[in-house]
């Protein structure tokens, strides 16, 4: 990763799709997940849900789980991997983003140890990924 050509904000962007597809890409090797599905990767969580329908939002309604790595952000401690799959109250399988929701979270349990792994590797990655950033936009 420290090859990279980070210099223009393209190429910086371009790193992060990358980083997110290889993510999505490893989890489809352990769990059953929805063609449709997209990742957003933080320093901490990586958060998973449905291409949306509607350009104004990140996820499909209702379709996001949070998965939290092993390293607490803001104490520079480790913790526990965690799951969030927060609801909206109801779930229907006629409903793409419920239905994903719900699908999603139980096959992350179903491998949890190893989705654990992939979490906490691909925050770091993306953790080292931010710092090369920063580095080369100075």
């Amino acid at each position: 990763m420290k090859n990279l050509d980070l210099s223009t904000p393209e190429k910086r962007l371009k790193a992060i799709q990358d980083l997110e597809l290889e993510f999505i890409t490893k989890l489809n090797n352990h769990c059953k997940l929805s063609e449709d599905v997209i990742c957003r990767i933080s320093e901490n969580q990586i958060e998973i849900g449905i291409n949306p329908t509607e350009d104004h939002h990140l996820f499909e309604f209702a379709s996001e789980i949070s998965l939290y790595s092993n390293f607490d952000w803001y104490l520079k401690n480790p913790v526990e991997n965690k799951i969030n799959f927060g609801s909206a109250g109801a779930f229907t399988p006629n409903n793409k983003g419920s239905y994903w929701r719900t699908m999603h979270a139980a096959e992350v349990l179903q491998v949890w140890d190893t989705v654990s792994e992939l979490v906490n590797q691909y925050c770091a990655n993306f953790r080292e990924l931010r710092e090369l950033i920063s580095n080369q936009s100075k």
